[in-house]
């Protein structure tokens, strides 16, 4: 795996959960809205590495914001797992082009 691969996964797992955090948004806003059917979202892990969110039209009802919270806290446990791979991998990129022109 290359250092490009470690941040394209985290990238990715940052979209994902950018993805997530948008679905929960839109059920909490519109959880008063006749007829709205509330997104769920499922996550698909890539060949490639990483993973992919889904999202899709689902559930019984928008009144259950005890498991909008859950969520919010998941995505918010997930964004900052997959920001702190993305800066570690960042962090190595600068050392190793630090290494290749010090030549050391």
């Amino acid at each position: 795996m290359t250092i490009g691969s470690i941040l394209s996964i985290a990238a990715g797992g940052l979209t994902a959960r950018d993805r997530q955090l948008a679905a929960i948004a839109s059920n909490v806003a519109n959880s008063d809205t006749p007829g709205y059917r509330p997104l769920q979202t499922s996550f698909t892990a890539l060949e490639t590495g990483g993973v992919e969110a889904n999202v899709r039209e689902g559930g019984q009802g928008t009144d259950d914001l005890a498991a909008a919270m859950t969520g919010l806290v998941e995505a918010r446990l997930g964004f900052a797992a997959n920001a702190a791979v993305f800066e570690t991998g960042a962090s190595l990129w600068d050392m190793l082009r630090l290494v290749r022109h010090d030549g050391t």
